[in-house]
């Protein structure tokens, strides 16, 4: 079973009320999601959001340790920069059909960017920790604003705190 033939209407409110079935609970769902909140909210707003609703959801599923913070930064960076270049002004399934490799779980993009044991680490399930190949895009103007008390650590390093200096000139 999956959620694409639902619209996004029906997929949100499900998601958001933990109705969805556990079973189109699924990757391509996971990136529909993200790609739904980022094409009208800005990105801290996302990034909060998402990681509450994940979490409200993957508890109401009966998985309350399901959440990977890395995982989800990492993705919400990678379909916000695809936003950046126009992927919001189409439906989904355009958008999917556009960046197939979002979705691929033969070669994972994330592999490009971690690698496998740093991602499958305790460190990287509870905060964001940052690409060990190859970076990230930066997905928005705003990506390093997150202000979360959970997730302040990747802010506070020497490297971001330097990169933000910059940016603010």
């Amino acid at each position: 079973m999956d959620a694409d033939g639902w619209s996004d209407e029906d997929f949100l409110a499900a998601f958001e009320s933990a109705t969805l079935p556990r079973d189109c609970w699924t990757h391509r769902a996971h990136v529909r999601m993200a790609w739904l909140y980022l094409r009208d909210r800005s990105w801290p707003v996302v990034l909060d959001d998402v990681r509450r609703r994940i979490h409200q959801y993957n508890r109401t599923m009966g998985n309350p340790d399901g959440y990977h913070e890395t995982v989800t930064v990492a993705f919400l960076r990678l379909i916000a920069d695809r936003l950046a270049d126009g992927g919001g002004r189409v439906s989904f399934q355009e958008f999917a059909a556009d960046h197939a490799d979002l979705l691929d779980r033969e070669r994972p993009i994330l592999q490009s960017h971690y690698r496998r044991e740093t991602l499958e680490s305790p460190d990287a399930r509870k905060r964001f920790v940052a690409p060990d190949l190859a970076p990230l895009p930066q997905g928005g103007e705003t990506m390093t604003e997150d202000r979360s008390e959970e997730h302040t650590s990747e802010l506070q390093s020497p490297c971001n705190l330097v990169c933000r200096l910059l940016l603010e000139k």
